[in-house]
């Protein structure tokens, strides 16, 4: 039986104390804000599919929609059934079992080259950079799971080569190549052709790439994607080109073909800068690749060049977007933080500049628990409910985290990790209820649920081209029960409208309500169509 250090049992006691972090840290208040960013487009695709007890064609209000495969919103739907209702919890709640699952990956892929207790710690530096824990884990998008995905598939390639199960690695990347087509479309194409190309090449065998096996990988793909497009295309005739054609455009019009030179000179620049500040405060890790023997020191680890270049070859295609998004980068970041911690590890990394990074995540962790001290006396939290106790907690928590941080200098970093995680769960007990508090998002919803209200009794459709955003079609037909469809002529009197202002003039009908879009705050009236016109007021 292994012999039990103490090293060995402080790690034990910190992996506890991360996972009993962790849970609340990315559960609590996940459902509190009403939908944001593309969430109501993916709730929009994933409710009407329900609505219409129709699995196959995306539709928003009725029509239908061809910027993204289906899959996400199976799975939106997969977990509004098993949680039993259509709301924001159970929308962002794949995101965390991506996570969960996204976690396990990287710790299963790390243990090639690191301990377990740095592939753990590989880990928590992924959940805990910056864009993730205080932004993409609240989110429910595609990108998390799309970048799992991913991250399994590229992994997969140098796994499945050194065991020399050459049919399997093309096989089961292939398969997974679809499944992220079917997230995303073709990003998940791009994606597998650059890492093999830079994987065969780099092994010197880029052969196998005309080989019998890619070839039958590439078959499988096409075979898993076909199958859904028989079907969709069975239902939806004549629509080949319109979905294809959306496809690439979607995928290119963020290129510089889309955005002009001097936006993407600017880009070349600010890139760089703007990932350090998204993967703050572990982006900073990069200070120890400048170095004397670089290059040297990163070949004697096939896994670590492994993924040194895995990430500059698939990064270079966000390089050059100008309208790249952080969260489309998931997928890159922890080989970027593999190689990293490779470098914070080695023996030959200087001490001094390790410590120095080590105090400066001191100097963090102080400022979050005197922060945690000082929230009873800001302005914005005195209307927190418990705040002085959260306070107190907080200041218990991350202050005896920070003594052992500065005290056990072996697990700094996986200590300064669970700092922020407890900071994570004091942002969702106060900044999240006040931001609930303070944005419209929740007015713009009620407002919403009170217009279904009064148009209970009759059919709802948007007037012509009267502007509507997601927002308002998935709170709404949410609340209705009904697909809010757009209409230009047959009216029925007792049919309600959703009707832009200019248009009011050309019906006859009586005013119900007003709203605002969420986005836009454009002015939209609710009418009642009559035959015989009302007098009415659009103020």
């Amino acid at each position: 039986m292994p012999k039990i250090t103490r090293s060995n049992r402080a790690f034990f006691i910190l992996a506890i104390i991360a996972v009993v972090l962790a849970l609340p840290a990315f559960l609590i208040n996940l459902g509190l804000l009403p939908l944001f960013t593309d969430e109501p487009t993916r709730g929009t695709i994933a409710l009407e599919f329900m609505m219409r007890d129709n699995f196959l064609t995306p539709t928003i209000g009725g029509e239908l929609y061809f910027n993204k495969p289906p899959l996400y919103n199976w799975i939106i739907m997969f977990f509004w059934n098993i949680t039993g209702n259509i709301n924001e919890f159970g929308m962002r709640l794949p995101v965390i079992v991506s996570l969960f699952f996204y976690s396990i990956s990287i710790y299963r892929f790390s243990r090639v080259s690191f301990s377990k207790k740095d592939s753990f710690l590989n880990v928590l530096i992924f959940l805990t950079s910056g864009r993730i824990l205080f932004w993409d884990s609240m989110l429910g998008l595609i990108d998390i799971f799309f970048s799992w995905v991913v991250y399994m598939n590229i992994m997969l390639v140098y796994y499945l080569y050194n065991r020399g199960k050459l049919w399997a690695l093309f096989l089961t990347t292939y398969s997974l190549t679809a499944v992220g087509f079917m997230l995303k479309g073709l990003p998940a194409i791009v994606f597998q052709g650059l890492t093999l190309s830079a994987f065969f090449i780099m092994q010197r065998k880029f052969r196998l790439l005309f080989s019998i096996r890619n070839f039958a990988g590439i078959l499988l793909f096409f075979l898993i994607i076909g199958t859904y497009y028989f079907f969709y295309f069975r239902e939806n005739t004549g629509m080949e080109e319109k979905v294809f054609s959306t496809l690439f455009n979607e995928s290119s019009k963020r290129t510089v073909a889309e955005t002009g030179i001097w936006q993407s000179i600017q880009h070349l620049f600010l890139f760089p800068v703007e990932l350090l500040y998204h993967f703050a405060p572990w982006a900073l890790l990069f200070i120890f690749l400048i170095r004397k023997g670089f290059w040297k020191l990163l070949k004697k680890d096939s896994f670590i060049i492994f993924n040194a270049i895995m990430f500059v070859v698939n990064m270079l295609v966000y390089w050059f977007s100008p309208q790249t998004q952080p969260r489309y980068l998931h997928m890159l970041i922890p080989m970027a933080f593999t190689v990293f911690l490779y470098f914070y590890r080695h023996p030959e990394t200087s001490i001094r500049l390790r410590k120095g990074f080590e105090y400066f995540l001191g100097g963090i962790a102080a400022i979050c628990g005197l922060g945690a001290l000082a929230m009873p006396y800001l302005e914005p939290l005195e209307n927190i409910p418990d705040i002085l106790i959260i306070s107190i907690a907080a200041f218990v928590v991350i202050g005896a985290l920070s003594w052992y941080f500065f005290r056990n200098r072996e697990n700094r970093l996986m200590t300064f990790a669970l700092i922020l995680l407890a900071s994570r769960v004091v942002f969702d007990l106060t900044v999240l209820p006040i931001r609930f508090q303070e944005q419209t998002f929740a007015t713009h919803r009620d407002k919403l649920a009170e217009v279904a209200g009064k148009t209970a009794d009759g059919h709802v459709f948007v007037y012509k081209q009267t502007a509507i955003d997601h927002f308002t079609n998935f709170y709404f037909e949410r609340q209705s029960g009904e697909i809010l469809r757009r209409k230009t002529g047959d009216f029925e009197e007792g049919d309600y409208y959703f009707i832009a202002p200019e248009y009011l003039p050309e019906i006859s009908a009586r005013m119900v309500d007003t709203f605002y879009l969420m986005w836009e705050n454009r002015k939209t009236l609710v009418v009642q169509y009559y035959v015989e016109n009302y007098n009415y007021k659009t103020d």
